[in-house]
């Protein structure tokens, strides 16, 4: 009977002892410290979260890297898995598992705006309780904006694997434009600089519809896509995209080549009034376009208004002397329109 009586009041304690909760919780995080790295603890059978408010337009993507987990404060270095939802204003942007034992683990590279919230939400559903020990580093690219990317400039990028990265570009003026691209190298799991034969996918995305696909390669030097024609305030995106999965960060360069249309800009019409014995000319042009006329050696010129009407006053019109015509808007010039003053209409 003392032995039942041992055993059972050495199973409650042992109970007792299992039922305890060892939660560790780290002090709210946070991450305006430009490029720290913070440690959490995530208590079996949670969902933890930690947030990030963005303070400047910025280029940011989250190293990941579970450590360890512990049982009862005994640490244990077994290889275990922590599902992830990253989001940003409560938008799911990226959903992934990470593992310990492993390199840091690389999230999306976002470009994020001022006043932004981004949220990292760790899920556990362990059987028993464990503390999971997790570093997180925010990491910030300075001086590289998606809006921002200028024509003819060689940018030096990086794409970590089962990521895809998108750049914006603008187009500022009528024109031509194409992308130009190399893979340089990679870095693989055990941190290895190599060159050897891997590819990256590219897709343009013109207004948000997809225009073209090609790849590039580490072997056949820098590629280039075909030319396309853009009105000024085309929205192009270039996608770049890795497939594989497993660990690698990719090296490329990317240029954006553009090409001016100084011809886009049509010359104006035939005038709507040009009356011998009158001192004004009345005609259409491009809309807020300036409208030069030249007439008997000497040059007027008068702005169109938003629909394109402009009324320009000149010395007195003789019927049969020539009137040259031209306009300029967004820094393109158009040819001469040359004609002459009518008698009547």
């Amino acid at each position: 009977m003392n032995k039942i009586k041992e055993f059972l009041l050495l199973s409650m304690v042992v109970l007792a002892i299992l039922s305890l909760n060892v939660k560790v919780y780290a002090a709210e995080l946070n991450f305006q410290k430009t490029n720290s790295v913070e440690s959490i603890i995530v208590t079996g059978k949670i969902e933890k979260t930690i947030t990030y408010e963005v303070t400047e337009d910025e280029y940011i993507y989250f190293k990941i890297n579970p450590l360890y987990f512990d049982i009862l404060g005994e640490r244990s270095s077994s290889v275990f898995s922590l599902p992830f939802e990253l989001y940003c204003n409560k938008l799911l942007v990226q959903k992934a598992d990470v593992s310990s034992g492993t390199k840091p683990y690389h999230t999306i590279a976002q470009h994020y705006k001022k006043g932004d919230t981004i949220e990292v939400k760790f899920f556990i559903n362990s059987y028993a309780e464990r503390n999971y020990y997790i570093n997180i580093e925010p990491v910030v690219e300075k001086g590289f904006t998606k809006e921002d990317l200028k024509a003819e400039k060689v940018y030096d990028l990086h794409l970590f694997s089962n990521n895809s990265d998108t750049y914006r570009y603008i187009v500022p003026h009528d024109g031509y434009i194409s992308f130009t691209a190399q893979l340089n190298y990679y870095i693989n799991s055990s941190g290895e600089r190599l060159s050897n034969y891997v590819t990256l996918s590219n897709r343009i995305i013109i207004d948000g519809i997809e225009s073209s696909k090609f790849d590039i390669d580490s072997y056949y030097g820098p590629k280039t896509s075909a030319k396309i024609y853009c009105k000024k305030g085309t929205i192009i995106e270039y996608n770049i995209y890795s497939t594989v999965n497993y660990f690698r960060e990719y090296n490329f360069n990317l240029k954006i080549n553009y090409e001016r249309d100084y011809s886009a800009l049509d010359k104006p019409e035939e005038p709507y009034c040009l009356l011998d014995s009158t001192n004004i000319i009345v005609g259409s042009a491009t809309p807020n376009a300036t409208v030069s006329i030249k007439y008997n050696n000497k040059t007027y010129k008068g702005k169109a208004d938003q629909n394109g009407i402009y009324r320009i006053s000149t010395a007195k019109l003789i019927a049969g002397k020539k009137v040259q015509i031209s306009q300029k808007y967004d820094g393109r010039t158009s040819k001469k329109l040359t004609t002459k003053v009518v008698k009547n209409y």
